[in-house]
């Protein structure tokens, strides 16, 4: 079991909860009842789970059996996705109420809680390109000569990836081109950069337990990754479009965004103030005052002097202590 500080860990039994304005107030809200609980348990809490080391090949190429281990919890058909990301959230949440119910066994009940959340996590990281990319061809009334997802799955079915060092430098060279076209207004483009170069560094990911914190952060797997994703939302919001359907377009783009960073197992305590942040601006622009009171305003607020790119929840043991 878990623990901290010597004392037993217990395994949350809330989830994050929907939007609600005008009853909140930094007296009744705890971050616990906002961020995903299945986030919480520390390194303590899943460094069983770990079995990547990222170093641990002499030639620096994943083996088969890691390649296919890698790529395991990635679905591309829509439906598929669909279905097994609503499966994973439902087994997470039996999985906690199961612990509360039969707390000798609760060590393994929120293991199983843990793995379901990243693939509940992959599931959503599928269903946001798909939608970032739709929104891309909608803006620019065109189609994608290749989709993000028919990509990766010509990747997963050649049966070899790169090593993580390979797959980081070609996703920031990627990025690199995202971020020149964006200074020149080139928007779109830039943005489709930013999803090309996700498929230059999946199936790695700092959305699971497959690794360490540390050995995800230091070959810069968990900055590209997040900035990436943080780089779609920052362009999606410096469009020129202000109104109408593109403008409605890019910011569920953002939300989607945000809200998936939320979910990210390794996220930076700099990336979940910023998520919150942005979060925020939405909720006031789509519902004016009462978005200023609502739950993100209020988590931005929390958040709102936090930065850096440490872990967010390194410290969450029991309870989502990131805000302190």
């Amino acid at each position: 079991m878990p623990k901290a500080n010597g004392k037993r860990f217990n395994p949350p039994s809330h989830f994050s909860r929907p939007q609600k304005f005008g009853d909140q107030s930094a007296k009744i809200i705890d971050p616990s009842l906002i961020l995903p609980q299945a986030l919480l348990g520390g390194e303590e809490g899943i460094q069983r789970l770990h079995w990547c080391n990222p170093d641990g090949n002499p030639d620096g190429a994943p083996t088969e059996k890691i390649a296919l281990r890698l790529w395991r919890g990635w679905y591309f058909d829509y439906r598929t996705v669909v279905e097994r990301g609503k499966k994973s959230k439902m087994q997470i949440i039996m999985a906690f109420e199961a612990a509360i119910e039969d707390p000798k066994l609760a060590t393994q009940h929120y293991k199983r809680a843990i793995q379901f959340h990243d693939e509940y996590v992959k599931c959503e990281l599928i269903k946001t390109v798909r939608f970032v990319e739709s929104a891309l061809n909608s803006i620019e009334n065109s189609k994608s000569p290749e989709p993000v997802v028919d990509k990766l799955l010509r990747k997963k079915e050649s049966g070899t990836i790169m090593s993580l060092e390979e797959s980081v430098s070609q996703g920031e060279a990627m990025k690199l081109k995202g971020n020149a076209a964006g200074h020149i207004g080139r928007h779109e483009n830039a943005i489709r950069f930013y999803l090309e170069a996700l498929t230059c560094i999946w199936p790695w990911t700092s959305t699971d337990t497959s690794m360490t914190f540390d050995q995800a952060s230091s070959t810069g797997l968990v900055k590209l990754e997040q900035a990436l994703l943080g780089n779609i939302a920052s362009v999606a919001l410096s469009h020129p479009a202000k109104t109408g359907s593109k403008r409605a377009l890019l910011d569920n783009t953002v939300r989607v965004i945000c809200e998936l960073l939320l979910e990210i197992r390794y996220i930076t305590l700099g990336n979940l103030a910023k998520s919150f942040e942005r979060l925020a601006r939405l909720d006031e622009k789509e519902y004016g005052d009462q978005g200023k009171v609502g739950v993100n305003s209020f988590m931005a607020e929390l958040f709102r002097d936090k930065k850096g790119d440490d872990w967010a929840h390194r410290h969450c043991v029991e309870g989502h202590m990131c805000h302190e």
